[in-house]
């Protein structure tokens, strides 16, 4: 391609705000997964938990170690990171979206720059 064939610096502006959109696409995409993961991890173990007794003993993970916790705190816990997982996850979701629109624009604009 010699100097008098390469596109406007136009393009390649629009082709490079299009590639780092579609990354941060991409990294949202994976949180949004991670988050609906630890989500469904988080109600099996809850639904677990409700199967067992209430006297019966439970513990929790600290780094290595095991610490006793009541079974009702364990589920409290659980309940709280789910609300909190759950409201991450829908804001990942609205950025997407937002993200989606701001792609299409920069196809549509890339396409009339050509």
């Amino acid at each position: 391609m010699s100097a008098n064939d390469q596109p406007p610096k136009a393009v390649l502006e629009l082709s490079q705000k299009l590639q780092e959109n579609a990354t941060k696409l991409k990294m949202l995409d994976g949180q949004k997964r991670a988050l609906e993961t630890d989500i469904r991890r988080a109600v099996i173990t809850a639904h677990h938990l409700n199967e067992v007794k209430d006297d019966t003993v439970t513990y929790r993970s600290v780094g290595k170690a095991y610490m006793r916790v009541e079974r009702a705190e364990i589920l409290e816990n659980l309940e709280t990171a789910v609300k909190a997982w759950d409201t991450e996850a829908k804001a990942c979701k609205g950025n997407m979206d937002r993200l989606v629109k701001v792609q299409e624009g920069l196809v549509k604009e890339l396409q009339e720059v050509k």
